[in-house]
């Protein structure tokens, strides 16, 4: 690289933690691609990613419902139900040159019941159990990918990914205390029998047992393919794991309040959530062999991806003829999103709260005005890499965002 090729950035405004780098060469991409007179090459066939899936699902289910009273003491709904679910799926990719299909099918039975009883007209008890199943994405059953010479990294789909399942079971008290107004209080537990789950993992190009023509002829892994280990990113079949929590949620309009004050109103939810499921991860090395030495392959319990164990979500509105406002801010703790194949053992996302406001004033039966903003605070997203070190992965900035709107009704 040349300076005539490269320009140097500088990150400003961006408020970031201490010890980030905020200045770093990048491409001039004009002149670089000009060099190498990149948008005027011919098309090549990328047998990675040339992939696809298809997916036919078919069920049928059968359901009871009563509506009764137990004697003359507390009347009742009952529904009783079963769902049956098959799930065909082809999916096709270019292995070794050649084009390969992977075909499979599954089935479930999916029971569920729910009882409500309602022992006095304001007051509300809820209970059900189920089985329930959610099918992995599309682009998750890929057997084709991507292979990145450059940064020895390789992603990949898995045609054999199972479903998530579970048994969940629920329970809540529900109390209409005043109108439009309830308090309730939910519990909520959920043993996960089998999930998709991301992984990567650290190995060399030929346990992948994918044809070396995959590697971009210009990247340095062309000329040696195990000059380093290979970072291997796919989508596994989790083992499973255990969700239980509860949650707390009020609402309604402040009407005990006098004159313009009783247009007021609130909403605020708050939720707790435990949970544990078992990872296999890569820690760092404890005997470095070498210039890439191993990483250490252990288990570790964590939390649920993408969970995070505590959020509040708290909203005051005014609510009038002609006039309407809301505020609103939302909460949540941290939370994992993957694993690592760099021994940094987790990533994530570190806590966040977000306040969003809107206005609306109708004018007439045919005209309105609105006013919103979006993330009004101006938050940033922190993601972390290493949960017990807690290292600065990336610092995104969103910004707040402005909506002015009209709205015209012929």
């Amino acid at each position: 690289m040349t300076s005539a090729l490269t320009q140097n950035f500088t990150l400003s405004g961006a408020d970031a933690p201490a010890g980030t780098t905020t200045s770093w060469v990048v491409p001039d991409l004009k002149a670089s691609t000009a060099l190498i007179n990149l948008y005027s090459r011919p098309l090549i066939l990328q047998a990675g990613n040339t992939r696809g899936v298809t997916e036919k699902d078919t069920g049928a289910y059968l359901q009871f419902d009563v509506k009764s009273r137990f004697g003359d003491i507390i009347d009742y709904a009952l529904n009783l139900g079963v769902r049956y679910v098959k799930t065909e799926q082809a999916s096709t990719g270019i292995n070794s040159g050649q084009t390969v299909t992977v075909e499979r099918a599954y089935e479930d039975w999916l029971p569920a019941s729910n009882l409500v009883l309602y022992p006095k007209d304001n007051l509300i008890l809820r209970g059900s159990i189920a089985k329930v199943m959610t099918r992995p994405s599309l682009g998750s059953l890929t057997p084709g990918g991507s292979v990145d010479g450059f940064n020895y990294r390789i992603t990949s789909g898995n045609p054999s990914l199972n479903p998530f399942r579970a048994t969940a079971y629920d329970a809540s008290l529900e109390w209409y205390f005043a109108r439009e107004s309830i308090f309730s209080i939910a519990l909520f537990k959920k043993d996960i029998s089998s999930f998709p789950l991301s992984s990567s993992v650290q190995g060399t190009y030929a346990s992948t047992g994918l044809p070396l023509s995959l590697i971009l002829a210009s990247s340095p892994a062309a000329g040696n393919p195990e000059a380093r280990p290979w970072t291997i990113g796919t989508t596994i079949n989790g083992e499973g794991g255990k969700l239980q929590g509860v949650e707390f949620a009020i609402q309604g309009p402040f009407r005990f309040l006098p004159g313009f004050w009783s247009n007021f109103g609130g909403i605020a939810n708050l939720t707790l959530v435990d949970s544990d499921v078992d990872y296999s991860v890569q820690g760092a090395a404890t005997n470095p062999i070498g210039s890439f030495p191993t990483l250490v392959r252990r288990v570790e319990t964590e939390r649920l991806f993408n969970l995070s164990k505590r959020a509040f979500n708290v909203t005051l509105y005014y609510e009038a003829d002609k006039f309407s406002a809301r505020a609103s801010a939302a909460y949540r703790s941290g939370f994992l999103d993957g694993t690592s194949g760099t021994g940094n053992v987790f990533e994530g996302y570190n806590s966040s709260i977000n306040v969003d406001a809107s206005m609306r004033y109708r004018l007439n039966d045919n005209l309105e005005f609105s006013l919103e903003g979006v993330n009004l605070t101006d938050e940033y997203r922190d993601r972390f890499t290493d949960l017990a070190a807690d290292r600065n992965y990336e610092y995104n900035h969103f910004g707040r965002t402005i909506m002015f709107g009209v709205r015209y009704k012929m």
